[in-house]
């Protein structure tokens, strides 16, 4: 059983803490590269496959930051924590479940609304961690975190992601239904989900902080009212004290803007390349960070931290504006060829539609 608020607790209680993470960071892509299939399969365009994706996302920017400051306030018989991870989880899993099987469009859309609700409604999977972890040891949950966030990535884009458009032999049972790679895709990730959130359930029991602020009135004792409550927290999350911290996470979310969803395609339809491939060029990038990521935990527990992280700000930066130059300029279709000839990829891409991109 994993305590919270202890000052010191083993490696592997910080190494389970992110399991959630995980899980979440294996459903993430399947929303992004494999829901971006899914979507084509009944529309071409990558706008309105664009758009769709935006504006699902729309929940998250209001039920999102709601809950997690509610979740500072409330206590429930199972913790205050949990209650926004176990629903959510299960609600997920059951909604992924039912992408590969939605009849047409507008109910995969529907399907990915209410997923996105749900998924809105479980933001304490990025507190519960600090609660276990202390703050002695947090570079090393940081490094564990940025592992299996890693992991996640390496196992779905080379082995998951290529498997997309197979269609399975199931032997006896082949009168009865049939298996695609997308149905197998979501129907793993689903359970996974599910299993999951049994885990944070069962395996972790938090302890209520002995200082902590409640949903009651200071003065009354009685329950703050909706009004009440709206008011207070506009004026605690808007409070100048937070500037600093809220313009270091807009640093880390422009840092970490690209194609998105858009990405699969530009490999796929642009590149010209098969879905294997494009699972295996993110792949081998994950491979090749996972020993970084090791390193820079052991680096932040010992050195300024804010140093490291300005460090590992600029030279990826750099790195990622010499490979677009090398990209644009040293190759002769302007698209990257990961040791294979042109040759064989699926559609080679016209010089008008490569400087399109």
């Amino acid at each position: 059983m994993i305590i919270t608020r202890k000052r010191h607790v083993p490696w592997t209680w910080i190494l389970l803490a992110q399991v959630p993470f995980a899980t979440w960071m294996f459903a993430i892509q399947l929303n992004t590269s494999a829901f971006t299939f899914s979507l084509k399969k009944f529309v071409d365009n990558p706008a309105v496959i664009m758009f769709v994706l935006t504006i699902c996302g729309f929940p998250g920017l209001v039920i999102g930051p709601v809950l997690n400051y509610l979740s500072d306030r409330i206590w429930t018989r199972i913790g205050r924590r949990k209650p926004f991870i176990v629903i959510p989880y299960l609600l997920q899993g059951l909604f992924l479940c039912l992408f590969p099987v939605a009849p047409n469009f507008y109910t995969l859309v529907a399907c990915l609304w209410a997923y996105q609700i749900a998924g809105s409604f479980g933001p304490s999977i990025w507190v519960l961690p600090f609660e276990i972890v202390p703050p002695s040891q947090r570079g090393l949950g940081a490094a564990m975190h940025q592992v299996l966030f890693w992991v996640a990535i390496l196992i779905f884009y080379s082995v998951m992601i290529g498997r997309f458009d197979d269609q399975y032999f199931m032997g006896p049972l082949s009168s009865l239904f049939s298996m695609s790679g997308e149905q197998l895709m979501y129907w793993i990730a689903g359970p996974m989900m599910a299993v999951t959130a049994f885990l944070v359930a069962l395996g972790v029991k938090e302890i209520m902080p002995p200082t902590r602020q409640t949903m009651h009135d200071p003065v009354t004792g009685k329950w703050i009212g909706p009004v009440q409550f709206v008011v207070q927290f506009v004026k605690d999350v808007f409070d100048k004290q937070w500037l600093v911290l809220y313009t270091l996470m807009f640093v880390g979310s422009i840092y970490g803007i690209n194609l998105g969803a858009l990405g699969a395609l530009l490999y796929t339809e642009q590149w010209g390349y098969t879905n294997q491939e494009f699972g295996m060029n993110v792949a081998i990038g994950a491979a090749i960070m996972l020993p970084f990521t090791i390193g820079t935990g052991w680096i932040v527990d010992k050195f300024d931290k804010m140093k490291v992280y300005q460090w590992t700000l600029f030279i990826p930066i750099v790195i990622n504006i010499a490979y677009v130059l090398f990209v644009l300029f040293a190759l002769p279709d302007h698209r990257p060829h990961c040791g294979r000839s042109s040759s064989s990829a699926r559609s080679r891409p016209s010089s008008a539609m490569s400087r399109r991109w």
